[in-house]
């Protein structure tokens, strides 16, 4: 790909995706359009491809995937491991299904890994809301 694009890790729809930045040209947007799954986000003006280990290697990333799969919450901090055991619980007592038990912690676990060491617990509306307002911002 052209030496002009940054390629930057972000999700979408709770999916992992590389999201694809560069000044508008035309002749750019044709290469990006020859890419399998690409997609155009309007909301933050950039393409987006999914975010898998073929992906990462065609673009020179590293091949680590660094936002948790539905198989290793494992990634979240420390700190944050009994926050995402408490809502496990939760949701058991209230009796949801198992699949949206599953869907609940996979979502709050992508939180809690972008969090890293920052206790959840800490955050109130307001922090979580501008968190999530400037990652929006970025992909601009």
């Amino acid at each position: 790909m052209a030496n002009n694009m940054v390629y930057t890790q972000g999700t979408y729809e709770g999916n992992p995706v590389i999201l694809i930045h560069f000044e508008y040209d035309s002749m750019l947007v044709e290469e990006v359009k020859k890419i399998p799954g690409r997609k155009w986000n309007p909301s933050f003006k950039c393409w987006y491809i999914p975010d898998t280990l073929d992906n990462r290697l065609q673009f020179g990333l590293p091949d680590y995937v660094g936002i948790p799969s539905k198989r290793e919450p494992s990634k979240v901090g420390e700190i944050n491991k009994a926050a995402l055991d408490e809502l496990r619980e939760m949701l058991v007592l209230k009796g949801y299904s198992k699949n949206t038990q599953r869907t609940y912690c996979y979502e709050f676990a992508q939180f809690l890994y972008i969090l890293g060491n920052h206790d959840a617990k800490s955050l109130d509306e307001d922090r979580i809301r501008s968190t999530f307002f400037t990652a929006q911002k970025s992909c601009k």
